[in-house]
């Protein structure tokens, strides 16, 4: 889990622009969804979420959700905060701008009693998305006054909780069925990266193995590895890390026997620091 903290001052120190902050009702549901998939469901365990799934959402919500409105009254971000002691906290916040996201900062920042007011709010959010970084580069904190030492003292400050193998209780069952299952993925992001290597890669997890065939800019999977197939042995734990993209492949095993190219193509097909789920989808 990730979280974002903010100064509070740092968000009042300004006006946000002139966007309309309302309760949402379950007629947003389809606005909210949009917004929810424009900035979740490129995130590796995010859910595929339905126009009813959302709409259950907004009825049934715990947790206030407010939304923000252009000019033209489009609803253009979202952001769902805690209840009693976790008001300070926004548990899943969405916005397509800067603007939008300041003003349901600025609102957030303001549902408080002057006397219980907290010193900052906290946002779960993936540290290097779009919304983290337009706080870390717009917000300031406007008193700097009674500050010590500036280099150790924040407007934006980010904040990652570690557990022991990322403290995920899954399991591999079926190498193929996982590999099928992915393939469509692993395809998108060969294409994505214009490379233009051909070669057979095959994965060996716990006695199974699976043989993937990069050639030119597609991926397939296919039945049986060649004389000329690179191969590649994990745990089961370790390839659970790979998928999620918790641990590079280089820091699972030893990549020494493999080619540069093999090396090179591998981190493509699984790169680091994919996978974040957020508030509404945790279970």
């Amino acid at each position: 889990m990730s979280l974002v903290e903010v100064d509070r001052s740092a968000i009042l120190a300004s006006t946000p622009a002139a966007y309309q902050i309302r309760a949402a009702t379950v007629d947003d549901a389809a606005a909210l969804l949009a917004l929810y998939n424009r900035h979740c469901q490129h995130y590796t365990s995010s859910f595929e979420r339905s126009l009813e799934l959302q709409t259950y959402h907004l009825q049934y919500a715990r947790n206030p959700t407010m939304v923000a409105l252009s000019g033209q009254g489009q609803i253009v971000g979202y952001l769902r905060y805690g209840q009693e002691d976790d008001v300070h906290v926004g548990r899943e916040i969405a916005a397509d701008n800067w603007d939008a996201l300041h003003a349901l900062l600025h609102y957030h920042a303001s549902v408080f009693e002057h006397d219980k007011a907290p010193n900052s709010l906290q946002y779960l959010l993936p540290l290097d998305s779009p919304m983290a970084h337009w706080m870390i580069d717009t917000l300031e904190v406007p008193d700097t006054s009674h500050w010590d030492s500036p280099a150790l003292e924040w407007g934006v400050r980010g904040t990652i909780y570690h557990h022991r193998f990322a403290g995920w209780m899954a399991r591999l069952t079926d190498l193929h069925l996982l590999m099928r299952s992915i393939l469509p993925e692993l395809q998108a992001r060969w294409r994505r990266s214009l490379a233009q290597w051909t070669g057979d890669i095959a994965l060996t997890v716990a006695g199974e193995t699976c043989t993937l065939q990069v050639a030119g800019d597609d991926v397939q999977i296919v039945a049986t590895p060649t004389a000329s197939t690179a191969h590649l042995e994990l745990t089961p734990q370790a390839v659970v890390q790979l998928v999620f993209g918790y641990r590079a492949l280089s820091r699972l095993t030893n990549l020494a026997h493999l080619s540069d190219d093999t090396s090179s193509a591998l981190s493509i097909l699984f790169p680091t620091g994919h996978t974040w789920i957020p508030a509404s989808d945790w279970f």
